[in-house]
């Protein structure tokens, strides 16, 4: 009873800390508006970004084609609360370990870093958890598309989580893919969550 009371909260805390990033008050910067479209033109460039390019694994599957959108995951991941919109998938082997994904309009009064800076100011700024340091960001090529990668670590209660997010622009929506487990499980969930993040395309 009480592992399934850690994997409840462990995917409540992601989701708050995917929810920070989509659908946050990013009409704050509108007077920044004309400044941002201009970085638009400059900042798209993969120029000496890291590179991140799909793995083939047969124990990996296609968990998702949403929108367009599609990744994959390993095998025996399962599908809890899946819909077209808000796809969701634990690991049965590491509890609380979760990937989600979400998806909205892009603001048109924004970059796509002025998106980054604000939903960052956004998740700091939530009361439902406490973001431990601070939000690593690293822009990367994946798949031939700019991403942005975020890292960090959230506790509610005595629970640390490592939350990872990937947000990426496509056709005018934004895709927010969180991938989030228990900080004590880091070393086995890294190369699960490696070989997906590099999958999105």
């Amino acid at each position: 009873m009480k592992k399934k009371i850690t994997i409840f909260f462990a995917i409540v805390i992601i989701l708050l800390g995917l929810f920070g990033l989509t659908g946050c008050n990013l009409l704050e910067n509108n007077d920044n508006k004309e400044e941002n479209k201009v970085e638009v033109q400059e900042e798209n460039s993969l120029d000496g970004l890291a590179v991140y390019q799909e793995e083939e694994d047969a124990n990996y599957k296609l968990c998702e084609d949403m929108e367009g959108i599609t990744f994959k995951c390993p095998s025996n991941y399962t599908s809890v609360g899946k819909s077209s919109s808000q796809p969701i998938y634990m690991d049965p082997d590491v509890p609380g370990a979760s990937v989600n994904v979400v998806s909205e309009n892009m603001p048109s009064m924004l970059s796509f870093e002025g998106y980054i800076e604000a939903s960052k100011a956004s998740v700091k700024n939530q009361s439902q958890m406490t973001i431990l340091g601070d939000i690593t960001t690293e822009y990367i090529n994946l798949n031939g598309v700019k991403a942005a990668k975020l890292i960090y670590q959230a506790k509610q209660s005595n629970m640390e989580l490592d939350i990872t997010q990937i947000v990426l622009e496509k056709e005018g929506k934004v895709y927010v893919f969180s991938l989030g487990g228990l900080t004590k499980d880091r070393e086995v969930l890294a190369p699960k969550f490696d070989k997906i993040i590099k999958s999105i395309k």
